[in-house]
């Protein structure tokens, strides 16, 4: 049996933006302080998927790694996460 569950908001930065081998936070998700290159698919290092894009990225093309290894989270896609919203509260999207 499969189990998923949405990251919190914490965990999702993490993912995206530390680096556990240097103890830093990145500004790209992609191990890099540089913007990443806009590409239409791929994996290459400093890429991610935005700015032209047409339709949902596949998954395993979606951009450079972060130096977690999760990809995908460079691009033009408000994210998915555990965040609760209190009542009356609106996202920050």
């Amino acid at each position: 049996m499969r189990v998923y569950f949405l990251p919190s908001v914490d965990e999702w930065y993490k993912a995206a933006y530390y680096d556990p081998t240097g103890g830093a936070y990145y500004d790209y998700p992609t191990g890099s302080n540089t913007a990443p290159t806009p590409v239409a698919s791929g994996t290459a290092a400093g890429t991610a998927v935005y700015s032209g894009q047409v339709g949902p990225a596949n998954i395993t093309l979606a951009g450079g790694l972060s130096p977690y290894g999760t990809m995908g989270q460079g691009g033009n896609v408000y994210e998915w996460d555990e965040y609760r919203l209190r009542s009356g509260e609106r996202p920050n999207c």
